[in-house]
């Protein structure tokens, strides 16, 4: 006989036999991530009642097999965390219900609306799944207090059902004010597997926004504690100046046993002050750390968003028709021929590459400025000597170039980061690049002719010159690149015209002219 909603509500909580499961289904990635979910799907009408576990967590800490621990400790440099226990006698064998019971838990312990708590119980799983039994990851990020409660066989979430029940403890990271921490869950490697893995963008956006409302607060407190320092910085400067004077007018002083006195007494203030000196500095590179921290979790949600955008886009261009395509590539083009900028004009400034001789082995040298072109004079010339390329290009206000490095055996050639106000070399790749190629940056991604053994390959770099793609296929040294969508057109090393995919720089055809 079937049982009402209410009286299954009532078994799921309390009889641990119960088991939790809706259709067949097994959810596969493409980069590793798999939850292998139980073949016997039984039961119906048991949504309430998975529901009903994650609420009774949030209110009792107990719900039949599962139970919650909330692990905190002294210290701020690592996380606090929730961690669901998964009873030997729990009988949940489909991801989504591990889901619904996570997210039931997150809307009502923490008041996330039902859809944050939704996306964020699915990062909490594929966080799980992918950190599973990693306790170098966990010893590293967790605070000693959590890691009484993990070990190597049931830390995070077993990627099969049968590896659920006792053998699994779900780690729900918490930030400083004792809230999920979505920036944690959401990490880089988490979101781009859930990129991969997952239809849609909604979760990821979800949990984007979650990000940027976490960074904010970071960044108003980060920002709260600079200028306490800053404050403590100038009353130690008032104090030391306070002290210089004492001391001096002390020297003056003409009864030896009061003078020998007052300097025991200013040994200690500048004993005292020293001290407080000391504190000042710890506690300036722990804000100094948590400074980077916040930049570095802008620039993550920046990509996220950018990435969403790009995917969303994506979406919408498989749909479209012929007519619209046309449509929408003129008006690209239209829009690129009115913004384009003058040749050399970056920010209001005229940077110019002056080709100062052409050596015998067939190299440019070159120099490198920065024009008024009003006055026509030169403002900065560069004092790296050696660029060796034929283009420049430039990334995030500063320039990148070619150039050479010298030793006393060998000439090599890398990506070069010239400042863009000064022209002063500040940073070098450390990928070797061909000399005679082109430099592209688009949308802060640079392009280059890597140099591997004599063998040339079209390279991707990062800002700060990090290689981040290879492509699979050769190139001819001298190819020129062009972008069309998602697309660059370059000549392979055997003179076909090669298309490459932008994202990953993998071949996805050929042309033979």
């Amino acid at each position: 006989m079937k049982l009402c909603l209410t009286a299954l509500c009532l078994l799921a909580v309390f009889n641990p036999l119960l088991a939790l499961s809706v259709d067949e289904e097994e959810i596969k990635s493409k980069s590793g991530i798999t939850f292998i979910n139980s073949p016997d799907q039984r039961g119906s009408d048991t949504l309430a009642a998975i529901k009903g576990i994650g609420k009774n967590l949030a209110s009792a800490g107990k719900a039949g097999s599962y139970s919650i621990i909330h692990a905190t400790g002294a210290g701020d440099e690592k996380f606090d965390a929730d961690i669901i226990v998964i009873g030997a006698n729990a009988r949940v064998n489909h991801i989504k219900n591990v889901r619904r019971i996570i997210a039931s838990y997150l809307e009502s312990r923490y008041e996330y609306s039902a859809e944050d708590a939704k996306s964020l119980a699915l990062f909490v799983t594929y966080y799980n799944g992918f950190y599973r039994k990693n306790m170098g990851y966990f010893k590293e990020h967790y605070k000693d207090e959590v890691l009484k409660h993990l070990k190597a066989s049931n830390a995070g979430l077993d990627r099969k059902y049968t590896g659920w029940p006792g053998k699994s403890r779900i780690v729900i990271p918490l930030s400083g004010d004792e809230k999920p921490d979505a920036g944690k869950i959401g990490e880089k490697d988490v979101m781009e597997k859930i990129r991969k893995d997952e239809k849609g963008t909604k979760d990821r956006e979800n949990i984007t926004k979650l990000q940027e409302k976490e960074v904010k607060k970071k960044e108003e407190r980060v920002t709260k504690q600079r200028e306490d320092i800053n404050k403590r910085k100038d009353d130690i400067t008032k104090k030391e100046e306070t002290l210089k004077e004492e001391k001096k007018k002390n020297e003056e002083n003409p009864d030896p046993n009061d003078k020998a006195k007052k300097d025991e007494e200013l040994k200690k203030k500048e004993d005292e002050l020293n001290k407080e000196k000391d504190q000042l500095k710890k506690d300036e590179n722990k804000v100094a750390k948590e400074e980077k921290k916040v930049e570095e979790k802008k620039a993550e949600v920046a990509t996220n968003k950018q990435n969403i955008q790009d995917d969303k886009t994506k979406a919408e261009r498989k749909n479209e028709s012929p007519a619209q395509r046309e449509a929408r590539l003129d008006a690209k083009e239209k829009e690129l021929k009115e913004n384009r900028p003058q040749d050399g004009i970056f920010g209001g400034k005229l940077y110019y590459l002056r080709v100062r001789d052409f050596s015998t082995d067939g190299k440019y040298r070159n120099d490198f400025y920065i024009i008024d072109p009003k006055n026509r004079k030169v403002r900065v010339k560069s004092p790296y000597p050696g660029i060796v390329g034929k283009k420049f290009d430039v990334v995030d206000k500063d320039v990148v170039v070619v150039g050479e490095k010298k030793t006393a055996t060998t000439t090599q050639h890398y990506l070069v980061l010239l400042d863009g106000e000064t022209l002063v070399d500040k940073k070098y790749g450390s990928d070797e690049v061909f000399w005679r190629g082109f430099v592209e940056v688009r949308e802060n991604e640079i392009y280059a002719i890597l140099n591997k053994n004599g063998t040339f390959y079209l390279g991707k770099f990062d800002k700060q010159l990090n290689l981040l793609q290879r492509s699979e296929v050769a190139l001819h040294e001298d190819t020129f690149f062009s972008f069309y969508e998602d697309t660059i057109y370059v000549n392979g090393a055997d003179r076909k015209i090669e298309v490459l995919n932008r994202a990953d720089l993998k071949a996805v055809g050929n042309i033979i002219p």
